[in-house]
């Protein structure tokens, strides 16, 4: 029972691990033994992920994620991932984000375009067939002398039929209209989604006073232009839905 216990025991304290990361520091060594007179066998960047072997005397035994092991001082050590990492991997996802929403947006509206300009192409050859027939009753009237009263008969059902397509058109356009308007709302929010997503990494990066110099500056860096972009994608398809109109 005791031998079980024993194994059980060990068995947890290989596979329970604690991690750690490099802090801001821009570059920390790792060395061969617990001690800073040797030459380093490895820098390791800010961000950098570690697996906790040991402690001794100031320094933690670590190995990195490709099995190199050695020795870094406690005190370019930190429990959790650095401002800058959580900077850095947000602005990765964002970047991720506002590709998925270009491509998004550009499908949406040549969609909705084509289908569109499909619609308004097909009123506009009923309206020109509508006046060809007008143009060819006025040369019957010329070769066949049909009597005036006839023709305003003619002249009048054609014109109603003229004047209903016109409207029809008019009712394609303003549900063209409305449709793209929809769009332009649902790629607002979306964009409204992604400013919250800079706001909550702000938010995460200023919790520690320490840190906040790096993170407040690279955040309104990085988050302003790519909301600056997005607003003017918002824009563009403001003024694109215009045109149509």
């Amino acid at each position: 029972m005791r031998l079980i216990i024993t194994g059980l025991l060990l068995i947890l304290a290989v596979t329970t691990t604690q991690a750690a990361y490099i802090t801001d520091k821009l570059v920390a060594g790792l060395y061969k033994e617990a001690k800073v007179t040797d030459k380093p066998v490895k820098a390791l960047t800010s961000g950098t992920p570690l697996e906790v072997v040991s402690r001794k005397n100031g320094f933690i035994k670590v190995r990195t994620s490709d099995g190199v092991i050695g020795w870094v001082e406690s005190t370019y050590l930190t429990d959790e991932k650095p401002a800058r990492s959580i900077l850095l991997d947000t602005q990765a996802k964002l970047s991720i984000l506002q590709k998925k929403l270009d491509k998004l947006s550009r499908l949406e509206k040549n969609a909705d375009a084509a289908k569109a300009v499909d619609e308004i192409a097909a009123l506009q050859e009923k309206l020109a067939q509508a006046q060809g027939k007008i143009s060819q009753l006025e040369i019957q009237l010329k070769a066949s002398r049909i009597s005036g009263d006839q023709l305003d008969e003619s002249r009048e059902l054609l014109e109603r039929e003229k004047k209903q397509l016109v409207a029809d058109m008019q009712k394609q356009n303003e549900a063209a209209m409305k449709a793209l308007q929809n769009e332009n709302a649902s790629l607002k929010k979306q964009i409204q989604q992604v400013a919250d997503i800079l706001n909550v990494s702000e938010s995460n990066m200023t919790a520690k006073p320490e840190k906040a110099a790096v993170s407040d500056n690279s955040g309104d860096q990085a988050g302003k232009p790519l909301l600056a972009k997005l607003t003017a994608l918002a824009s563009d398809k403001l003024i694109w839905m215009i045109g149509i109109a």
